[in-house]
């Protein structure tokens, strides 16, 4: 047995002092125990009784979120509200016999829907950035006049990204952007500037579809800083972009994908779609 104290809307200042007036005691109807055991705690700490709410629940440790809502939430609204204690009560205790934990809500129709299509644009970003890697070893094999990639080339995507959780992709991405380095050097060491810009223009191809026109960073070698005008450009699609993601509908969902891959190439559309 025992109590949980839990804050109605926010965190009390660690020093902040609560009346027992400003506390109300939530019990649940259908157990003896929570009942009496409330009405002790009350008494012990000269809370009034007028602050006690009263629930009907089924007696068990997990409830569903739409118990939740309906017999819990609306509930000790409308006590409050009803007993006119609602801008006073700074503080829920809930009693022994009140379940403790919630289940989580159930996805709508069109969040399943939403998150079916961040999997879809997650998984071609994932393809398309494979297909990539593949292009920067290829041209590393013909840098150095191979018919096989060097030894040193990084494993395959397929092999080494199981999922498309943050953690893995970066366990991708920082060696790729190591490969993508060692190929500009490699185009650096080539003899004359004839020689280097069928390279340098191949190299730039992949870069700007993997990071956009305005997404890649200082960590990849040959890539100039960001101009005024560039700069300028990232925050207005930011920007963009936030307003697309404030209010997302099954039209703007697209739109903002789109956006994404052109400025911040398929990384972006792989950061958007997590």
């Amino acid at each position: 047995m025992g109590f949980a104290v839990s804050v109605l809307v926010c965190p009390l200042p660690a020093m902040a002092f609560v009346s027992p007036d400003q506390v109300a005691v939530l019990v649940n109807a259908q157990s003896p125990e929570s009942g009496s055991l409330g009405t002790y705690y009350m008494e012990r700490r000269s809370i009034p009784l007028a602050n006690r709410v009263n629930l009907d629940l089924p007696m068990k440790d997990l409830i569903s979120r739409e118990v939740y809502e309906q017999e819990v939430l609306k509930p000790v609204r409308k006590a409050l509200m009803k007993k006119e204690l609602a801008n006073r009560i700074k503080v829920l205790v809930t009693i022994y016999g009140m379940p403790l934990r919630v289940g989580a809500p159930r996805l709508t129709a069109k969040e399943e829907e939403w998150i079916a299509d961040a999997r879809g644009w997650s998984q071609s970003a994932m393809e398309l950035l494979g297909e990539q890697e593949q292009d920067i070893v290829k041209q590393k094999a013909s840098l150095s006049q191979s018919l096989q990639p060097s030894g040193d080339a990084i494993i395959p995507l397929a092999e080494t990204v199981k999922d498309t959780s943050s953690s893995q992709v970066r366990t991708w991405r920082n060696p790729l952007i190591e490969i993508l380095n060692e190929l500009h050097q490699e185009i650096e060491r080539k003899g004359t500037v004839e020689e280097k810009e069928p390279f340098r223009a191949s190299c730039d191809k992949i870069i700007r579809r993997m990071f956009g026109k305005v997404g890649a960073t200082i960590d990849i070698e040959g890539i100039p800083r960001l101009s005024i005008e560039q700069q300028q450009e990232k925050v207005a699609v930011q920007q963009m972009l936030a307003r697309l993601m404030h209010q997302p509908s099954s039209a703007t969902r697209p739109h903002a994908y789109e956006l994404v891959q052109s400025a911040f190439g398929l990384w972006g559309v792989l950061s958007l779609s997590q």
